[in-house]
């Protein structure tokens, strides 16, 4: 699998390994509405394993975007690799995103 999910005190956490593909994408989308729906407060996508990313993972990360901000919860981006931070600030998206240094940092941020 090349991201996985995980659930910690109503933070729901994406880590992404390799580039996705568009049914991981719908596959994401899916498990992040269901847990928005189910209450919860913070997504967090760790872009700290993902070396590379393509139009696919950037359409990923705005669709993640526009989605969260619709239920009013926060879209965090873990520090991202420097090919894929540079293809973010390319694309000039680099400042509608949330970066923060890790996974933990939200966590403790929410105790």
């Amino acid at each position: 699998m090349d991201y996985q999910f995980t659930h910690q005190d109503e933070v729901q956490v994406i880590s992404l390994f390799r580039i996705i593909s568009d049914l991981d994408n719908r596959a994401i989308l899916d498990e992040v509405n269901r847990s928005l729906q189910n209450g919860c407060r913070s997504v967090v996508v760790d872009l700290g394993s993902l070396e590379y990313m393509d139009s696919t993972g950037l359409n990923l990360l705005l669709a993640l975007w526009r989605h969260v901000r619709h239920f009013g919860v926060p879209l965090r981006l873990t520090e991202p690799q420097p090919a894929v931070k540079r293809l973010l600030e390319v694309t000039r998206l680099l400042p509608i995103f949330d970066f923060v240094p890790s996974v933990d940092a939200v966590l403790v941020e929410r105790n």
